[in-house]
């Protein structure tokens, strides 16, 4: 817990985030989960670690589409292909893993229910 203290470095930060976030998805508390992952984002973001960035970003959207919100989920891939666009790097089997993510959440919420 000391390293997601203010004066904490970023990469030890993101550490603790993702550590915490994966307690709270193994306890079923998705509030928690949702709020930890948010920050690991954050953490990712600030650091520029884009295969941190990929799992924060596919643990929230597959928790927003849990929650029963695809138009939620797709938003964090969408953000995601924003943040590389914006000049920053990522596997290009992650844009690839992104747009899929994005029909298919797109595709799931044209369903009729």
């Amino acid at each position: 817990l000391e390293a997601l203290a203010a004066d904490a470095e970023e990469d030890d930060r993101l550490e603790s985030l993702f550590a915490l976030a994966e307690i709270a998805e193994e306890v079923e508390d998705d509030l928690l989960a949702d709020t930890l992952w948010e920050g690991a984002l954050q953490a990712a973001q600030t650091v520029g670690d884009p295969d941190a960035l990929l799992e924060a970003t596919g643990r929230l959207a597959a928790l927003a589409e849990r929650l029963g919100d695809p138009l939620a989920a797709a938003e964090y891939w969408i953000d995601f292909l924003n943040w590389r666009r914006l000049g920053n790097s990522s596997d290009p089997e992650a844009v690839e893993q992104a747009f899929d993510e994005i029909v298919r959440l797109a595709e799931a919420d044209g369903e009729p229910k």
